[in-house]
């Protein structure tokens, strides 16, 4: 069985593990690209959620209508509260690569860390963090 690669707005129903990958989006460089390609590699069979959105192969930049960030916020809750019941949730910590200077870098992924440090404490949720030098 060869594991779903899952990016928004899609959803689709999924047997076995799925991992959800976290952490900076805007300003970072494609990590996201980088990590599905090697988890795809070492475990094929293994369901992957990028909150990343793609056209094609191409990221799709710029800003979100309230509608795209509603629908946005809700397929991340989704598939981040699924990781935590079938697999885990990874943070990857990339160091800036284009800077913005109307939001500070990472912001949201700040928030969200912590928020899943306390479910990895509070209900044994599977955690894996790391970090970019």
């Amino acid at each position: 069985m060869k594991g779903k690669i899952l990016q928004p707005p899609e959803y689709a129903d999924l047997e076995g593990q799925l991992i959800f990958l976290a952490g900076p989006i805007q300003g970072s460089s494609d990590w996201h690209a980088n990590a599905i390609e090697i988890i795809s590699k070492i475990s094929p069979e293994v369901n992957i959620a990028s909150p990343r959105r793609y056209v094609g192969i191409k990221y799709v930049k710029g800003d979100f209508t309230p509608e795209m960030y509603n629908e946005q916020v809700d397929w991340e809750t989704h598939y981040l509260n699924n990781a935590a019941k079938t697999g885990l949730v990874m943070f990857w910590l990339a160091k800036e690569f284009e800077h913005r200077c109307d939001r500070a870098y990472g912001q949201t992924s700040r928030f969200e860390l912590g928020e899943w440090k306390v479910k990895h404490e509070k209900d044994k949720v599977k955690l894996v963090i790391g970090i970019e030098p």
